[in-house]
């Protein structure tokens, strides 16, 4: 599949899966936007076709300030891999409702 010029954003980008995926789709040319909470890692992995994005995806301001600059750049996505999360080391059972809210 030709993925080249297409717009994909990735989530959680940094590290494990989604730094495995945005290194496929780069040697795909596909023109990346890569967020993650870690920006020094973001930067340090060295994805070509890249934009790195810090963005902390818990704060809603974020995701908005987000959306304006990618309208502002006139960039639509193609592609979304949402693959941040937050790793709760319990069950789902033994996880405290407060932490999902």
């Amino acid at each position: 599949m030709d993925f080249s010029n297409r717009n994909i954003l990735i989530t959680g980008a940094a590290d494990g899966l989604g730094f495995a995926v945005s290194k496929a789709f780069s040697e795909k040319k596909a023109n990346l936007f890569l967020l993650d909470i870690d920006y020094k890692k973001l930067i340090k992995n060295n994805i070509p076709n890249a934009k790195n994005i810090e963005c902390d995806l818990s704060k809603i301001d974020n995701l908005e300030k987000l959306f304006l600059n990618l309208s502002k750049e006139q960039k639509s996505i193609d592609i979304l891999i949402h693959n941040a999360a937050i790793l709760i080391p319990k069950s789902f059972e033994n996880t405290d409702k407060k932490i999902l809210e």
